[in-house]
């Protein structure tokens, strides 16, 4: 059965890669979307039969590391074909008609692959190997607001949110240096399980470090920006940007943190931030009053209950229900009116308004300073030409008319000793004739 499940990882990703190929011929991409999402999801369930038996072949790919193997383990196994499952739902579910999206021809292909991403990084078992791929999760979700957001493409705005999703990166790689000098091993139950034994002035670092990543992929406050541009996306493409793929592995990491947690006693701190969260989401959606799943603050409210559960045995549960909690609402959200997209600041990301203003301070840097020294240099440049120009034009009349009189000049001479010659000639034969003349009468005169 692990060979199934290499089989639909692959599978997941070759066929991501083969609708990138055919995203000029829309209908045939939609149709092969359609089948392989549906095969995916269908022979998915069958990894329940082995789920907890052995490991994928070992791939070793950093030297002095272990090698990294794909697991069936409960609850990734369950996490991986809800995974597909959403895949399939995606893919073949249509909310309602709605006019052709920004970059849907590629809708479906990054669909496949981040449905293999996600289902890698729930079931590996190297903590190295998972940052790595999370990674390339967090980059397929910038790519897919890019792609369903054309104003997120001006200014900075796009790269202030591949920043934000950055910053989750960085706590986890944080958490798991830690963790690996502590253990001495890459291998997540291992590195997790010592994590339990250390002192708490060294599980404190490496709690801080995965909640930052746990902050960040779940979309809480203050760094919940990029969960609202995702409610401007067609929800084919929101289920997986806000549901699916980071939030739900920000879940699965929480999930995991858990034994850190009780260990350090973090647990009531991080529900009572939890409840604190949640009444600000419902605040929020009472004051604007939107339908299900049409505002972010949803989606916020909802991984505020994950964070109130962290220490309970409830957590498995949330975990379990996450996902299609998450397809709900999208689904939902799908049937409310589109929205005009807002700006970041008005959306309340509360810390981070220094970014913000950061963001605008370079956009109108953009559009006043550097647009403003353009025409002025476009300016200079006309000025430079014109007077090139004139000078140009100036000098090449001059030089041609200088030229013009040198050659009337030299033609006037050539004329003048040519006609001079021949004057010369003309009164010499007729002094000639005449001095004949002459000589002839005086000669008859003689006779």
């Amino acid at each position: 059965m692990i060979g199934l499940l290499v089989g639909l990882v692959a599978g997941s990703f070759g066929i991501g890669l083969a609708l990138l190929a055919l995203r000029r011929h829309t209908k045939l991409a939609s149709r092969v979307a359609k089948i392989s999402s549906l095969c995916l999801a269908a022979l998915s369930p069958l990894l329940l039969l082995q789920a907890g038996d052995g490991t994928s072949a070992r791939v070793g790919w950093i030297p002095e590391t272990e090698t990294v193997a794909l697991t069936l383990r409960a609850p990734g196994v369950y996490l991986a074909i809800m995974a597909f499952g959403a895949l399939a739902l995606a893919q073949t579910w249509r909310a309602g008609p709605s006019p052709p999206e920004n970059g849907a021809r590629y809708w479906s292909a990054l669909a496949h692959l981040l449905c293999g991403l996600v289902v890698v990084a729930l079931t590996v078992d190297q903590f190295l190997a998972r940052y790595i791929v999370l990674e390339l999760v967090a980059l397929c979700t910038v790519v897919a607001l890019a792609l369903g957001i054309p104003g997120l493409r001006q200014g900075l705005l796009l790269w202030s949110r591949y920043a934000q999703l950055r910053l989750g990166d960085i706590g986890l790689i944080l958490a798991i240096l830690l963790l690996w000098r502590a253990s001495g091993t890459f291998l997540i139950d291992e590195m997790l399980a010592r994590a339990t034994s250390l002192p708490p002035r060294e599980q404190t670092p490496i709690l801080l470090g995965g909640l930052l990543a746990v902050w960040v992929k779940m979309g809480l406050p203050p760094f919940h920006g990029w969960v609202v541009d995702s409610s401007f996306l067609p929800w084919q493409a929101r289920v997986w940007v806000a549901g699916a793929a980071l939030p739900l592995l920000g879940a699965y990491l929480l999930y995991r943190l858990r034994p850190l947690l009780l260990a350090l006693g973090a647990a009531p701190i991080l529900a009572v931030v939890g409840i604190v969260i949640l009444a600000r989401a419902s605040a929020k959606l009472l004051r604007s009053g939107p339908r299900l799943g049409e505002s972010a603050w949803w989606f916020i409210g909802h991984s505020a209950v994950g964070l109130l559960l962290s220490g309970t045995q409830s957590m498995s549960a949330f975990l379990l229900t996450f996902l299609p909690v998450r397809a709900v609402l999208c689904l939902a959200g799908a049937r409310a009116p589109r929205r005009v997209e807002r700006t970041w600041a008005v959306d309340g990301n509360g810390a981070l308004a220094g970014l913000d203003a950061l963001v605008r301070g370079a956009r109108i840097l953009e559009r006043d300073f550097l647009e403003a020294g353009n025409r002025l240099l476009a300016e200079e440049v006309k000025v430079l030409f014109r007077w090139s120009a004139l000078v140009l034009e100036e000098r090449t009349l001059e030089g041609l008319n200088r030229g013009v009189v040198r050659l009337a000049r030299s033609i006037g001479r050539a004329l003048q000793d040519l006609h001079v010659g021949r004057l010369r000639r003309n009164l010499l034969w007729a002094s000639l004739g005449l001095i004949a003349v002459v000589a002839l009468s005086i000669a008859t005169l003689g006779r």
